[in-house]
């Protein structure tokens, strides 16, 4: 029986709640290929709808988010340099996105790592890309802390006024779908003018030197 993602989160979140969320926040931060909006947002819908209790909730996804992230950091920093070639680290982080987010980290530093989370599908990058360079735990930790909050707050908010909306099919619902319509379309076109732009070669992402990831390869396998 194969069950679509977000019949398996709904399955999870009936049996047992916000400890769902909380779990499924922590392994998809290390390997479940579950994005993270698709488990917070709908907890803020089950928190409008009265199933969830909004503390726990709130505190199972904050864990979860900055646990998730921190488990995937310390992995990164620690085993990186023998994971990076094989083929469960490459399709958390392809070695492609790995120099690409590597340049960044070369021209932009720490900034990298805190506009990483809110791009969606550069979190896992930035963060392991910051491990791989050995960041500071202190630096890591401060970021990640911090931004999760305005993260998991938002998307938490998100859930809970979709559900009240459409509980409440007023004149404000509709303005918050016609404004949520115009974001998404505005993001779309820019994706798709982005796309068609690095096609044609105009626009190019910069890359660091492939020999820095194969400098970690066997850095890590001469310290066996």
């Amino acid at each position: 029986m194969h069950e679509t993602a977000d019949q398996f989160v709904q399955h999870l979140f009936d049996l047992y709640g916000p400890i769902a969320v909380f779990g499924l926040l922590v392994i998809a931060g290390v390997g479940l290929h579950l994005p993270e909006d698709l488990i917070v947002i709908p907890a803020g819908w089950e928190i409008a709808a009265g199933k969830f209790p909004m503390f726990w909730t709130v505190l199972a996804a904050y864990l979860g988010v900055t646990g998730g992230d921190t488990l995937w950091f310390l992995v990164c920093r620690k085993f990186g340099g023998r994971l990076v070639g094989t083929h469960w680290f490459r399709k958390q982080a392809h070695p492609k996105r790995i120099l690409q987010v590597k340049a960044l980290y070369d021209r932009h530093g720490t900034w990298v790592l805190l506009v990483s989370r809110f791009i969606p599908g550069s979190r896992t990058v930035g963060v392991a890309v910051g491990g791989l360079v050995h960041l500071s735990w202190g630096v890591f930790l401060l970021v990640e802390l911090s931004t999760a909050i305005l993260s998991v707050g938002f998307q938490l908010g998100l859930g809970y006024a979709a559900q009240r909306g459409l509980s409440t099919s007023g004149p404000l619902h509709w303005v918050t779908i016609g404004v949520g319509a115009i974001l998404v379309i505005t993001i779309a076109v820019m994706l798709v003018a982005w796309w068609r732009r690095s096609k044609t070669g105009k626009a190019r992402i910069p890359r660091a030197r492939a020999s820095w990831l194969r400098e970690q390869r066997t850095g890590a396998a001469s310290s066996k």
